[in-house]
């Protein structure tokens, strides 16, 4: 019995030993499958990362770190490099804003802004597109090439309302005087040779299918400015630093929505601070009317009812005639921007 008892002892044991190794094999290949899942060898790796964050929305904090290393590693490789992004023609095209992750200084999400790409702005309004696409036109008369931004969110308002925003900017490559500014401003690497100031005109914003015929288009806001350090540039991607530090991922895209924004921008837009007016001057005439004149006529309740509905319909038409006429179209401030243009 107690060489029995000595035989399974001994089996006991070794089989917990095979177990064990088994085990610790089990967990090395685990750490080495974990250790492959968060690196990033290469841009399939960068995008394959980037395609389940939302945009950066979603990301997690680990690979937000690793996705930074990243950028900052290729973006110097491409600096030391001399190369100038301005010059070369793989910078220009349609891109996809793919991810985006806001700098230290960055007051909203710097892809959209807090109207569109906030908590509140998501919920309302689906995103179907966000674009950034960089054009460059022919060599004018004076041998300068004119560049030009495009900065594009197609979607839908409450699920079902077509709506798109464009904003147009010319861009210009950054004086080192201007880019040093910014650098000390926000502690931010700006490159000498990929720095630009994109100076856009007052947002567009338009509702509707051009397609169909039933479109139209305001124009909202200030006019506004971005600085972009384009960092790296290949046949597939882009890659930017903003003046606060946040970076961004442009992919380029063959999306058919990309060049959408044309049809809208063809449209005559109405200032929409005139169209505040006439919607707040409207509401007032119809609340007064359905509050006095129909009064004396809203003997019955179904009538009663009616003046009841027209008279919210009347204050909601106010509250958006006063929406517009205050609107900056999703431009968020930049106090500092004054600051640099009086040279301090």
């Amino acid at each position: 019995l107690s060489s029995f008892l000595y035989t399974a002892d001994a089996y006991i044991s070794s089989s917990s030993a095979i177990k064990f190794q088994t085990l610790k094999i089990a967990s090395t290949a685990n750490n080495l499958i974990s250790s492959q899942a968060t690196s990033i060898q290469s841009e399939n790796d960068l995008l394959a990362l980037i395609a389940k964050t939302d945009r950066g929305e979603a990301v997690s904090k680990d690979d937000r770190l690793l996705i930074r290393e990243w950028f900052n590693k290729t973006s110097l490789a491409y600096n030391e490099s001399n190369q100038s992004p301005f010059d070369d023609e793989i910078t220009y095209g349609n891109f996809d804003v793919t991810y985006v992750d806001s700098g230290k200084s960055q007051d909203g999400n710097p892809a959209g802004g807090r109207l569109f790409r906030g908590s509140l702005g998501r919920l309302l309004y689906r995103n179907e597109g966000l674009f950034q696409h960089l054009i460059r036109e022919p060599s004018s008369s004076d041998g300068n090439a004119k560049i030009f931004a495009i900065n594009y969110i197609k979607g839908k308002l409450f699920n079902f309302i077509p709506m798109a925003v464009i904003l147009k900017g010319v861009i210009a490559r950054l004086s080192d005087e201007e880019r040093m500014k910014y650098v000390n401003k926000y502690n931010n690497p700006l490159s000498i040779l990929g720095t630009g100031r994109a100076d856009f005109e007052p947002p567009i914003i338009a509702f509707g299918n051009p397609d169909k015929g039933n479109a139209f288009s305001i124009q909202a806001g200030p006019g506004s400015f971005v600085i972009l350090d384009t960092t790296y540039v290949s046949p597939r991607i882009r890659l930017g630093l903003g003046s606060r530090g946040s970076i961004f991922v442009f992919s380029r895209t063959n999306n058919p929505l990309a060049d959408t924004w044309k049809q809208y921008l063809a449209l005559k837009p109405q200032k929409a601070s005139e169209l505040g007016v006439k919607l707040i001057i409207t509401g007032t005439l119809s609340y007064f009317l359905s509050s006095q004149i129909i009064l004396k006529f809203a003997v019955s309740p179904l009538l009663s009812l009616i003046r009841k509905i027209v008279m919210i319909a009347s204050m909601f038409t106010m509250f958006t005639g006063a929406l517009l006429s205050i609107s900056r179209g999703g431009i968020e401030r930049n106090d500092f921007a004054k600051d640099v243009n009086k040279g301090q």
